[in-house]
């Protein structure tokens, strides 16, 4: 059997009455034929019980190990084996997740998560979800081969219902300086709800090689991205709706953009649109939202700097809100077309330049001047 030790003194924790809270810091391992055997340079224990092997598959869990060879130094391939558990995940009609193991991981030809069909009979389509995970954060990262062109996750849906559930969380992506990757180094294509947290995506490690697009969201409907870093890119995070399927109800919270050699974000899909807490640094320009009719909320605390040409924020089409605070070396404002902007509580010294039938509402916002269109102040 496995059981919980006693809590020892310095590890006990207390709620606020002073009442021990029950917990568990360790585990005994008892009984016949459990062994444990440690790895001090990957940082994992392996816990074995004699009785034969675990099913994963029927717990719903696809390990790429169990499905070809992985290397997890990144010096051989490891592309078929985690294409084989995406596919074994996607022949369940119950759903479930790919987990991955500890490493780096070597991916010569791009992985493919395909829409899976929707089965009207027992209402499957909707209701299955599909899960990628890694261990912990920067736990398992995911490197694109010199010359890759495909991204290294393409996760595809139709243009009726959308692929029903996609779940990224805990893994690393990195896009090693390939140029080529023009449709991203992560592909969101068609899905009806996506959920990303606690990822990482890379253009590149460093230089100026620098893959095209970080994240490229297209057609997404419902979106929550939490705790994402995208870093060195042309375009670190890409909104589009080709086949007119409107990126709905998009939240992105407690993210990073930077290093990219054009926009941190490129929004031209979703309404409304929330971005909350995040930080765009070190790249040409910040945030563009161009959606006719779109409504965005960008909320404090943001912070902002090293925009080297282009605005920290440009809005061409729709309403926007932006609530402060909002801190760091600012690109400006560019508020075009016959957009409505409101800007709420305090923002570093910025200038927003109106065009032609834009409007400017500055609310409790004195470090922010308006010029051209019109600008309204308000308690400022």
């Amino acid at each position: 059997m496995i059981g919980a030790g006693a809590i020892p003194p310095r590890f006990r924790i207390r709620d606020e009455d002073g009442l021990i809270v029950p917990g568990v810091t360790a585990l005994e391992l008892t009984g016949a034929g459990v062994t444990v055997a440690k790895s001090g340079a990957r940082a994992v224990a392996t816990i074995a019980a004699a009785g034969g092997s675990v099913d994963w598959a029927a717990m719903g869990i696809y390990r790429p190990q169990d499905y070809g060879t992985v290397d997890p130094t990144g010096v051989a391939d490891s592309s078929a084996a985690f294409q084989a558990a995406l596919d074994a995940m996607n022949a369940s009609p119950y759903g479930g997740e790919v987990l991955c193991p500890h490493g780096r991981f070597k991916i010569s030809t791009g992985l493919s998560l395909p829409d899976m069909g929707y089965d009207s009979t027992h209402g499957w389509g909707y209701q299955v979800g599909r899960a990628i995970r890694g261990p912990a954060w920067g736990a398992c990262t995911l490197v694109a081969a010199t010359g890759l062109t495909a991204p290294i996750l393409t996760a595809t849906g139709n243009t009726i219902a959308g692929l029903p559930n996609v779940e990224i969380t805990d893994i690393g992506f990195n896009g090693n300086a390939n140029t080529g990757m023009t449709n991203g180094v992560v592909k969101l294509d068609r899905t009806a709800w996506a959920r990303m947290e606690r990822v990482v995506i890379l253009g590149a490690t460093g230089g100026s090689s620098l893959a095209p697009i970080g994240l490229n969201v297209l057609d997404v409907v419902h979106g929550v991205y939490e705790n994402v870093v995208i870093q060195n890119c042309g375009t670190g995070w890409k909104f589009t709706e080709p086949n007119s399927m409107t990126c709905n109800h998009t939240q992105i919270r407690s993210a990073w953009a930077a290093g990219c050699s054009a926009w941190g974000m490129d929004i031209q899909s979703g309404a409304p649109f929330t971005i909350e807490g995040c930080d765009v640094e070190a790249s040409a320009s910040g945030i563009r939202y161009n959606y006719a009719g779109g409504r965005l909320a960008l909320r404090g605390p943001f912070y902002h700097e090293g925009v080297t040409s282009g605005a920290f924020f440009d809005l061409t089409a729709g309403y926007a809100k932006l609530e402060g605070p909002i801190h760091g070396v600012m690109g400006g404002i560019q508020n075009r077309g016959t957009t409505n902007l409101t800007v709420e509580d305090w923002i570093d010294s910025a200038t927003c330049t109106n065009a032609s039938g834009a409007v400017l509402n500055k609310v409790r916002s004195p470090g922010l001047t308006g010029s051209g269109g019109t600008t309204n102040t308000w308690h400022s």
